[in-house]
């Protein structure tokens, strides 16, 4: 982690020392930002929409064109993570908001508790 100062491609006005460049990610994070907890409401969204996505996406591969069931399990997790990394890609183009990669790994565990409900139902 370094410290950049504003002007050299750090999101937001905010002074010297409350701009942080994660090296290791490319990506700037002001210290005004939202906060991105682990646990919280907006992770329960991702792994409960990710669910229902992948259960909709399995059924309309499967029983609406008739692919089998490998098939409709890659199908649906594509088009769901898909979705997931689409969201996370816009939450970055506006402005205040960042790329969250661990809104992606709850899309991920969603995506694996469909399948797994898919797949033991």
């Amino acid at each position: 982690m370094a410290l950049i100062p504003s002007g050299f491609g750090a999101r937001g006005g905010l002074p010297f020392q409350h701009q942080v460049l994660n090296l290791e990610k490319g990506l700037a994070i002001s210290e005004g930002q939202k906060e991105n907890r682990c646990l919280g409401e907006d992770k329960l969204k991702h792994l409960m929409v990710s669910t229902f996505l992948t259960g909709i996406g399995y059924r309309l591969s499967y029983d609406g064109f008739d692919c089998p069931q490998d098939r409709s399990r890659v199908v649906a997790s594509s088009i769901t993570f898909s979705i997931g990394l689409g969201k996370e890609l816009r939450d970055q183009a506006q402005k205040g908001d960042t790329f969250s990669f661990k809104d992606l790994v709850a899309d991920l565990l969603g995506i694996g508790m469909g399948l797994l409900i898919l797949t033991t139902w």
